[in-house]
Parts: C-alpha cells; structure tokens; sequence
C-alpha cells in the first residue's frame, strides 16, 4: 500500500515500549521497529505492509529503495535538481537567446551546477571508521 504520511507523533506503551502513530492519508497506524523511526518525516510517500492487531493496524514493513533503506534518496535529488534549475533560469533570464536555446543553456547550466553541488556534498560526507584490532 502506498500513502503519504500527514502526521507522525511519539507513544509509549502500558509496559513503556515506544512506538510511532502515524497518520497516512487519513487512517491512523502504529509502527513498532525503530529502525524506521529516524527516517520518517510528514509529507514522505511510503509503500509499506500492515496487519490488524485487535483495533489497531500495525506497520509491519516499509518498502526502502534500497538496502540501506535510504527510500528519500530520491526526494532529495529531485529537490537539488530543481533548485539547480531554478538558479540556473534565473542565471539566465534576461538574455537575448530564443526560447528553445535559453531551455537548452538554462539545462546546461542546472547539470553543471547540479554536479557542482553533489560533489561538494560527497566531499563533506565523513569518512567512513576503520575497525580498530
């Protein structure tokens, strides 16, 4: 099942187990496994699996995009293209250029810095530790 999610808030169980509520498109579930707790965020489309437990449906797995169950990889570079596009049409909005070749340089341009941007980002991203023996 596919939905976005419109609300996320913390709960505890009886015994003080933690547990997430989530609103996804306007049914209300509970998800119990913490490795998706950090990866969530309101407005995220999920593709997920549930099951009904009494009166509650329970999540019982979200579907990532890949193994390290990075499923906003995708989101996240659709937002850096498009700010790229964007400076890049500002860049050049008042050139003289017909309309088809300001397209052409404006994608040339957003490529550029698009590549610009995600080089940066894997530059600043920490080095991975080295086992100590």
């Amino acid at each position: 099942m596919k939905g976005e999610i419109e609300k996320i808030w913390d709960n505890e169980s009886r015994n003080g187990e933690r547990y997430l509520g989530l609103s996804v498109d306007g049914q209300r579930y509970t998800l119990w496994e913490e490795k998706y707790f950090d990866k969530l965020q309101e407005g995220d489309v999920i593709d997920f699996e549930w099951k009904k437990s009494g009166k509650y449906m329970n999540i019982t797995k979200i579907n990532m995009d890949d193994e390290d169950g990075n499923f906003m990889v995708r989101k996240h570079e659709s937002i850096i293209r498009m700010s790229c596009l964007k400076s890049a049409s500002e860049l050049i909005a008042s050139s003289d250029l017909e309309p088809g070749k300001r397209a052409d340089v404006a994608l040339s341009f957003a490529r550029k810095f698009e590549k610009y941007v995600k080089d940066d980002l894997e530059e600043d991203a920490p080095e991975p530790k080295k086992k100590s023996r």
